[in-house]
């Protein structure tokens, strides 16, 4: 920021209050901003509304002439049964049905591999269904990865059991789908990705519409953005405008502009095609700027000069 100084000779003159605020312009402006990264933490909170980074063919319904699920590889263990199911499917035709008669192993289903996703973060969404009937199934959904060193990476989340902080398998598919969330993918040693759906122990459970999607926000990062974008409006409707210039220039501000969710003319949110990856909207760096308009920092700067001046 700029600092001002006046200099008054007259000693009848006494300065009783300063009280500056920005132009109404430079106000509009930046609530423009902040509703447009308000859209864009809501966008990607939501994995749905984020393109997708590959197509797994996770509506499994394309099958092969061998029984197989396209786009699959399955388990082959000889108590393990993984076939097509007209029961009942989440959408579609059909949905997989993982049935395991073992006591002792994990019945599972692993995709093809995709490209990391250059944010390193990303979201893993299926649809699970257990029998009406049975007992409490076991299933982990995981993300396995595998470096150029050879290395093993993994994030796995378990569903269902007798845990309560396990999500539960519902018997109808539920009202949402169970979501894997990972934040950490090292982007520049990942040479691939799979997801892998295992049920572990014995029973059955139905899956269809299994998605991967690059998620931008964790849901404790949102709720913290949701917070500091609260605080900037207040302000901001108080003529303070520093709150709001700060979470603009911050961090996450930069982060969402730059592979936010696109935004089609028409207001749709921009669909990617099969194994697409999020295009950064703008560029961040010395010559970037939120908009075609002056920075945030520098309305402010011109909106002192031109009250001093008066």
């Amino acid at each position: 920021y700029d600092v001002v100084a006046l200099e008054i000779s007259d000693p009848r003159v006494t300065l009783t209050q300063l009280q500056h605020a920005p132009v109404e312009a430079t106000l509009r402006n930046i609530a423009d901003q902040l509703a447009e990264l308000e859209e864009l933490v809501s966008q990607a909170a939501d994995p749905t509304q984020q393109k997708l980074l590959a197509n797994l063919d996770g509506d499994f319904e394309r099958w092969d002439d061998n029984g197989a699920p396209v786009g699959w590889s399955v388990s082959s263990l000889p108590q393990v049964h993984i076939g097509r199911s007209i029961d009942l499917p989440h959408s579609g035709k059909f949905s997989l049905l993982i049935e395991n008669r073992s006591k002792s192993s994990a019945a599972w289903i692993q995709s093809r591999p995709v490209a990391p996703p250059r944010t390193g973060r990303l979201a893993v969404q299926a649809w699970l269904r257990a029998p009406a009937v049975s007992e409490p199934l076991l299933v982990r959904l995981s993300l396995i990865g595998r470096t150029r060193t050879g290395q093993r990476f993994e994030r796995s989340a378990l569903l269902g059991g007798r845990n309560d902080s396990s999500a539960p398998i519902a018997i109808d598919w539920g009202r949402k789908p169970l979501t894997l969330y990972v934040g950490d993918i090292p982007t520049e040693e990942t040479v691939e990705l799979v997801v892998s759906i295992e049920l572990i122990g014995p029973g059955k459970v139905w899956v269809d519409d299994v998605q991967i999607f690059e998620s931008l926000l964790q849901p404790d990062e949102r709720n913290h953005l949701r917070g500091q974008l609260l605080v900037a409006n207040q302000k901001l409707a108080e003529s303070n405008a520093y709150p709001a210039e700060k979470l603009l220039d911050s961090h996450w501000g930069q982060y969402l502009l730059r592979y936010g969710p696109l935004m089609k003319p028409e207001g749709k949110v921009a669909q990617g095609a099969p194994a697409a990856v999020a295009t950064p909207s703008r560029p961040v760096g010395p010559q970037s700027s939120w908009s075609e308009s002056p920075s945030v920092l520098r309305q402010l700067r011109e909106s002192l000069r031109d009250r001093w001046r008066r």
